[in-house]
């Protein structure tokens, strides 16, 4: 055997541990790659296990917090606050769940019957639908609490009106009969009986009647006797009873 071939048989056996150290390193990475792979994908899992899990915990929160807001004695009794957090979940969801999306549209048509707001105007912003809510509740207990004073005030004008009615009424009446007793000397004297509110005038109509009645008369002719009256030489004497 020659000097050459020992070499040649050297390196062979140098390559050939190379190639399989190599081979063995290769190996273990790429069973490190496999690992780190079903790790990865193991972890996208579980991930995606507890997105799912957690999404699915939110929309139940979601779906109980819409659930009052169909029905009318929720909305009787709801506070700005709770309309606004029912208001802000709806927004929340309404892309994403159908029930959401009606729940959405129940809060926007209670709340614009109840409180002329229309929740398309608000958008999102719940602190601005709770004050104006809050708003619109404390000028309608204002006005709820000044109502008591308003319906007195209301009665007593009525009442008022009601006494005035019945004075005039009588007072109508009274120039009626007025009219009615004194109507020779209106008609004597052409007066309307509208000039009977003068109380002057009604107490003037009122002294001629009295002046021509029989009674009246005769006492007129009580208080002249004893009187004397002229007879027709001029001369003076007493009249008889």
């Amino acid at each position: 055997m020659s000097e050459s071939d020992g070499m040649d048989d050297v390196l062979d056996g140098g390559l050939r541990q190379s190639l399989m150290i190599a081979s063995r390193i290769a190996e273990t990475l790429a069973r490190r790659r496999q690992e780190s792979q079903r790790q990865q994908e193991h972890q996208d899992t579980r991930t995606a296990h507890e997105a799912q899990t957690r999404l699915a915990a939110e929309r139940s929160t979601a779906h109980a917090a819409l659930a009052p807001v169909e029905k009318d004695q929720w909305w009787d009794q709801a506070q700005p606050a709770d309309i606004a957090t029912a208001h802000a979940v709806a927004e929340g969801w309404k892309h994403h769940d159908p029930a959401a999306l009606a729940g959405s549209e129940t809060i926007r048509r209670e709340v614009l019957a109840r409180y002329g707001i229309d929740t398309r105007d608000v958008g999102a912003d719940a602190a601005y639908l709770e004050s104006g809510i809050q708003s619109i509740t404390a000028e309608r207990a204002r006005q709820n609490k000044l109502a008591p004073s308003q319906e007195e005030t209301r009665k007593a004008a009525a009442g008022h009106e009601k006494a005035m009615g019945l004075l005039a009424a009588a007072r109508a009446e009274e120039l009626r009969a007025q009219a009615a007793k004194l109507a020779p000397e209106m008609e004597r004297h052409q007066v309307p009986a509208e000039y009977l509110a003068n109380p002057e005038l009604a107490q003037a109509l009122q002294t001629a009647h009295h002046a021509r009645t029989p009674k009246s008369r005769c006492s007129c002719r009580r208080r002249h006797q004893g009187t004397s009256v002229p007879d027709r030489q001029g001369r003076h004497q007493r009249s008889r009873p």
